[in-house]
């Protein structure tokens, strides 16, 4: 039978002390700089260097979530600059763009599985998965219809369906 995958759901609310401005679209980008700023402060043993030129980066918690670098003996990621983030942030909707003290601002983060988990936990190759991946993309964006230029990646997947499987509330 097959494994049971998860997704961890966090949801936030923060209470602003003082007035807080946010762009009325894209809330997404903020909150993860913001969320990306506090906890680099909380891990890095250097906050001068940049994650680039850290003897840490491929292990460092931060640059793991928020920042990955492809590692050294990575032959088929070898070529990325990139590396999908494992989560995804789902920002309030509303165009509302000034939260006052006490006035809620809530949004999710959605946590996935990278090709590397789900390959050992499918005892399949990592490229497997991969390609795996790139045929639902390709199915993903028929079916909802997206342009050629719109990407479509882990993170839309995750956003797309995981209200559907067995979420953790946490």
């Amino acid at each position: 039978m097959g494994e049971t995958f998860t997704f961890a759901h966090y949801r936030f609310q923060l209470l602003p002390r003082e007035p807080l401005e946010m762009p009325p679209r894209n809330k997404g980008t903020t909150i993860r700089g913001g969320f990306g700023t506090a906890f680099r402060r909380l891990v890095c043993i250097d906050l001068r260097l940049d994650c680039a030129a850290c003897d840490l980066r491929y292990t460092c918690p931060y640059t793991i979530v928020f920042n990955p670098f492809v590692p050294p003996d990575a032959e088929r990621l070898s070529k990325n600059q990139n590396i999908p983030r494992p989560f995804v942030v789902k920002p309030p909707l509303a165009t509302t763009t000034r939260y006052l003290p006490g006035e809620a601002l809530c949004f999710e983060f959605v946590q996935g599985l990278d090709n590397a988990t789900i390959a050992r936990r499918l005892y399949k190759s990592e490229k497997t998965v991969a390609n795996q991946f790139t045929k639902v993309y390709e199915k993903l964006r028929d079916w909802r219809g997206f342009r050629q230029d719109v990407p479509v990646s882990r993170a839309v997947l995750i956003a797309e369906f995981a209200m559907y499987f067995g979420v953790r509330e946490a």
